[in-house]
């Protein structure tokens, strides 16, 4: 059994911290601390693999990404991240599936990521076309920026 909770601005970023954290230092090897001023802006999910039941949201955090607003009626989705053991099982698109209708429900017209490179197909099923004309390297990981019109954003309804 899982659960999701939104992380509101100026709440408790623990739990995404430590899934990012763990995805982006120990297993991608990534120098940066992976926290910037939109963290405190944005509104964050966390997905909980609930260990006990009778007590939802208070399990082990094991997905996280968030999502802040831009001008001209835009937003930014990003820090998306899945631990090693639980991916597979839905969670990653459970959490971009929530940040997207958070945009759609905030009247938002277009949204924008930053997507490293093995992930393209995963953000194409949701409706992201590459943006930029090439890649470019962040730290190790080549990286490519997306963006995907609210008329284009697709909600498909099977976890690949």
């Amino acid at each position: 059994m899982f659960t999701a909770k939104w992380i509101e601005p100026g709440q408790d970023l623990t739990d995404a911290l430590t899934v990012r954290e763990q995805v982006f230092v120990r297993e991608q090897h990534f120098c940066d601390p992976d926290r910037d001023a939109h963290d405190a802006t944005a509104r964050h999910v966390v997905v909980y693999q609930d260990d006990n039941p009778t007590n939802p949201g208070t399990g082990t955090p094991v997905a996280t990404g968030r999502i802040f607003l831009l001008p001209d009626n835009a937003a930014k989705l990003g820090r998306f991240a899945v631990l090693a053991d639980y991916r597979g099982r839905g969670y990653g698109d459970l959490v971009i599936k929530m940040l997207l209708r958070a945009g759609l429900d905030a009247g938002r017209e277009k949204f924008y990521i930053t997507a490293q490179l093995d992930k393209v197909g995963f953000y194409a099923r949701y409706g992201f076309v590459h943006a930029g004309e090439t890649w470019f390297m962040e730290e190790h990981a080549p990286h490519v920026e997306m963006a995907a019109a609210a008329e284009r954003v697709r909600f498909p309804s099977q976890c690949k």
